[in-house]
């Protein structure tokens, strides 16, 4: 899967997963992005990722590259949608109002 993720370099690309969706297994989910971070860096759009997953509720933005994971079964929240906001935010330098 870090394969794919890393095709997306240079362009954002922003995973998020709940703790208790364990069929989208969350630690290999974080650990595939960690792994296509080389790529990143080599295209110079990220500068540090955290080697350990951040705690449940806890979004990570490095450059092109985001992560959440939040409590939680396999759905969508507004939550989820704010988190998604930020990140496109971020990336596309979008100013909210």
């Amino acid at each position: 899967m870090h394969c794919l993720l890393a095709l997306t370099a240079p362009r954002a690309i922003y995973i998020s997963c709940a703790d208790e969706d364990l069929w989208a297994d969350p630690r290999g989910s974080y650990l595939a992005l960690y792994n296509a971070v080389p790529v990143f860096k080599l295209l110079g759009e990220i500068s540090d990722f955290p080697e350990t997953m951040p705690p449940l509720n806890k979004q990570v933005i490095c450059g092109n590259v985001g992560f959440h994971i939040r409590k939680g079964v396999h759905n969508m929240t507004m939550d989820d949608w704010k988190k998604y906001m930020d990140f496109a935010s971020l990336t596309l330098n979008v100013k909210s109002k």
